[in-house]
């Protein structure tokens, strides 16, 4: 009886996994059409500059911390002209 209740449990955490990696990849449906340049910042994370699609959408230049597993985390996204205006404010800057 024992065997039977961690088979079926077994089935049941299965299914729940199979279920949130199912609805992770609906969420991050994404493509790298590009990318342009990486800063490493810890282990696990790095910030890149790409152009992305997003759920089959046009690809939109990106400025965004990456999981090194493919996970995104919170960014900002760019058309071209705001790309374009985003690069004109940073030479100015003459860092």
């Amino acid at each position: 009886m024992q065997d039977i209740n961690k088979t079926i449990e077994g089935a049941l955490n299965e299914k729940e996994n199979n279920k949130n990696e199912n609805k992770k990849n609906e969420i991050f449906n994404y493509e790298k059409k590009a990318i342009y340049g990486t800063v490493d910042i810890s282990k696990n994370w790095q910030i890149q500059v790409t152009k992305t699609s997003w759920k089959g959408r046009e690809a939109k230049y990106e400025i965004r911390k990456w999981k090194k597993d493919g996970t995104p985390s919170k960014g900002v996204t760019c058309t071209d002209e705001q790309f374009k205006k985003l690069i004109e404010i940073i030479k100015k800057m003459n860092i």
